[in-house]
């Protein structure tokens, strides 16, 4: 009877150490997709003022959304503001309406390398890659600028099975004069791989 009476001890004992460390395995498998994923799917280069707009909170971004509009809405003519709406909808990840904004500031200045470049990153982020890498390509055309090919690197290495173009442009990245420090580390790890047969 002892024996019996032990035995239901014991269980809850073992199952909570077996969930532990399912646990711990579930983590460490997360861990390392993440890791994985980071290295398999880069991403292109978040426009600079982007990543220094996508700290204010939400009630902050959407009202600096909403003057912008409006001011938009005072002068529809007005590129930089434009430009302006469509690096906070992307620091928002409101996709759709940075396009729309996007293609509007385009047109209305087809040579600003600024439109063209947000609005190939945009094209990218809807998984429309052929036509960001376009965009992209009148960008560096217009104004050659080292992130622009980082990202056309990355397109073509990534996500256009074309990695020779690719090279060609993380290349010519890395000789611009005025390189962003961790603009130039990822093009140097990405060189660093072809050179060890990784991709």
């Amino acid at each position: 009877m002892n024996d019996v009476s032990s035995a239901p001890a014991a269980s809850p004992s073992l199952s909570a150490r077996l969930l532990l460390i399912f646990l711990g395995l579930c983590f460490a498998a997360m861990l390392i997709v993440s890791v994985t994923q980071r290295f398999l799917n880069p991403q292109l280069v978040v426009p600079s003022q982007t990543r220094a707009e996508a700290a204010p909170d939400a009630n902050s971004m959407n009202g600096q959304i909403g003057e912008l509009m409006q001011k938009i809405g005072e002068n529809p003519n007005d590129v930089e503001t434009m430009l302006h709406l469509v690096q906070h909808l992307v620091a928002t990840r409101n996709w759709q309406a940075a396009e729309t904004f996007a293609q509007r500031a385009v047109a209305l200045d087809v040579l600003n390398h600024k439109a063209l470049y947000l609005l190939g990153f945009i094209k990218h982020n809807l998984d429309q890659n052929k036509d960001a890498a376009l965009l992209l390509e009148k960008a560096v055309a217009i104004k050659d600028d080292a992130q622009v090919r980082y990202s056309l690197g990355m397109l073509y290495i990534y996500f256009l099975n074309d990695p020779e173009r690719g090279y060609a442009h993380l290349e010519a990245a890395l000789k611009a004069p005025a390189l962003d420090d961790e603009v130039k580390a990822r093009i140097g790890e990405e060189l660093g791989k072809r050179s060890s047969g990784q991709k």
